[in-house]
């Protein structure tokens, strides 16, 4: 198991965080992650519709405040509220106890048992995505700097073992701060190896930022004005179909929309209608895979949406990851998962892009270099993961030599974006394809 100095216990999320540049402490791992990752086995690759993870949501999150400082120039801070882990953690103790009170063996329990657990990750059961880890921070801060050019226009984003997914939240933050755009479409998808993952953290936060937003401005109004005009009610005997315990009414009460603070938010149904709405208002698309990073179907997630079509443009125009080549057994997949949603290649075995396919490619011209890829990937991580083989060194090694590939992957460039060079190293770093 491979553990990263953290602890539950302390009921606070405790990651050693703080703006990009503060040192935290090295990770530290057993003797028995070598042998457990061996035996691993793939786990298939599995969409999670937002539908059914808004039906498992609690009936109200904690949060606190995350502040990520600008990696350049002006350090700009930018501050984001994202769900307290002890909240997760009772959330799971609730529903075990509810679901299960004579105490047999179900997968509620089973999760809670991940959160318990005295390790950040178990190899093949739980890859550490309920922790939010620096390297994350590092390429939001990164992202600040890289977002004006495109934020106005259509995109594609996939965030790569996502986990607290504060990249994706910060694109998010930028997205709800400004007026919808008339025609812009913006697909995030995001991945990760557990589905617990999604409806623990990754949704909260994602509900969370668009709260904090001026986007959620019409429906925070609505509740001020309902609130100032509505007698007291009888309580309901309505159960929710949106959280995991009967609600007696809407609450009475909403927090402020001020991220700096830590608070409770209340989710009825009418605060999940509007979430969803604004997607709808905002042309998001949120999309959710669990799994293997080789069982990653890219076909599944094509331009058209038409699982059928083989053809379609598997494309992303943003590709971002952190804290995920900690391991040199799995940087293969990663790197081949990195490569297919950049370039579309590695579709089928032996299928060839079409010369239409290739001439739009070429056409593509990059919007923030004049480099001609028409792609942005980031990859955050620290220098050394020690004692488990995996750092920038492997990975860059991997990269520019192209191997090994079960995809016949093509070689790379590795250009460093952002560095820290105190205390534990770390970097942004930004991958081309040949």
């Amino acid at each position: 198991m491979f553990k990263f100095n953290f602890d539950l216990d302390d009921l606070e999320d405790v990651d050693p965080l703080g703006a990009p540049g503060q040192a935290v402490n090295e990770p530290q791992v057993s003797s028995t992650l070598e042998s457990s990752a061996s035996s691993v086995e793939s786990k298939h690759f599995t969409e999670h519709r937002l539908s059914d993870l808004i039906a498992k949501l609690p009936p109200e999150i904690s949060y606190s405040p995350l502040t990520i400082v600008s990696a350049h120039g002006d350090k700009t801070e930018i501050t984001i509220s994202r769900r307290d882990l002890f909240d997760a953690r009772f959330q799971l103790i609730a529903s075990s106890s509810s679901d299960n009170p004579a105490g047999a063996d179900t997968t509620s329990l089973t999760d809670l048992e991940y959160v318990e657990a005295p390790s950040d990750l178990v190899p093949g059961v739980y890859e550490g995505g309920l922790k939010t880890w620096e390297c994350s921070i590092d390429l939001a801060a990164t992202l600040h700097n890289m977002l004006p050019p495109m934020i106005t226009k259509s995109q594609r984003i996939l965030e790569i073992g996502c986990g607290t997914a504060v990249p994706s939240v910060y694109i998010l933050h930028r997205l709800f701060s400004s007026p919808p755009v008339q025609g812009r479409r913006t697909a995030i998808h995001l991945q990760d190896y557990n589905e617990l993952v999604f409806r623990l953290v990754t949704l909260p936060n994602i509900i969370l930022v668009w709260y904090m937003s001026p986007a959620s401005e019409s429906f925070r109004t609505s509740l001020e004005a309902k609130f100032d005009s509505k007698p007291p009610s009888a309580p309901s005997d309505e159960p929710s179909a949106v959280s995991e315990a009967d609600e007696a009414d809407e609450p009475d009460t909403f927090p402020p929309a001020d991220p700096t603070e830590s608070g409770d938010l209340p989710l009825p149904p009418a605060l999940l209608t509007a979430f969803q709405k604004s997607l709808v208002e905002y042309g998001i698309d949120l999309r959710f895979f669990s799994g293997s990073w080789e069982t990653f179907d890219l076909s599944a997630c094509s331009h058209s949406g038409d699982d059928s079509d083989e053809g379609g443009d598997c494309r992303y125009n943003v590709v971002i990851t952190s804290e995920t080549i900690y391991q040199t057994d799995s940087l293969p997949a990663l790197l081949d998962l990195m490569w297919r949603a950049c370039t579309n290649h590695g579709r089928d075995e032996g299928q060839e892009q079409s010369l239409e396919e290739v001439t739009r490619e070429k056409l593509k011209i990059d919007w923030d270099t004049a480099e001609g890829n028409s792609y942005l990937c980031l990859v955050a991580a620290k220098q050394v993961y020690f004692g488990v083989g995996g750092g920038v060194a492997e990975f860059v090694h991997a990269i520019e030599t192209g191997v090994p590939s079960t995809h016949k992957r093509h070689k790379g460039q590795v250009k460093p974006v952002w560095a820290m060079n105190e205390g534990v190293k770390r970097s942004v770093m930004r991958v081309t394809w040949q």
